[in-house]
């Protein structure tokens, strides 16, 4: 479904797969803190959120067998779907958000 409204706009699909809710809350935290990050995945593209216990992210665990760590971040193409990108674990994907954050931060004092 996600993929079809990508194509149907455009834009890139950005999935979050996260195996708790209190992950996907604290990704969510960084990006409402950080405007460029923000921007990006709400502007450029289809944001979605997924539990790794969910049967869609067994689909999407199915179709792109290189996301196997999670959290994961990836970015599907619209034109053909093809992973474009893959950010997995907590070190990238919670904390490196959580330091563009601080960065932003910083530099807006």
């Amino acid at each position: 479904e996600g993929i079809a409204l990508a194509q149907r706009q455009g834009k890139p699909l950005f999935v979050l797969l996260t195996a708790t809710e209190e992950d996907a809350a604290a990704f969510e935290r960084s990006v409402e803190s950080s405007e460029g990050l923000k921007r990006a995945l709400t502007d450029g593209g289809i944001f979605i959120k997924l539990l790794s216990s969910s049967e869609d992210a067994t689909n999407l665990r199915a179709a792109y067998a290189d996301v196997s760590l999670e959290p994961a971040l990836c970015m599907i193409s619209a034109e053909n779907g093809a992973l474009l990108l893959s950010l997995q674990g907590r070190e990238k994907v919670l904390e490196d958000a959580a330091g563009a954050e601080e960065a932003g931060g910083a530099a807006g004092k």
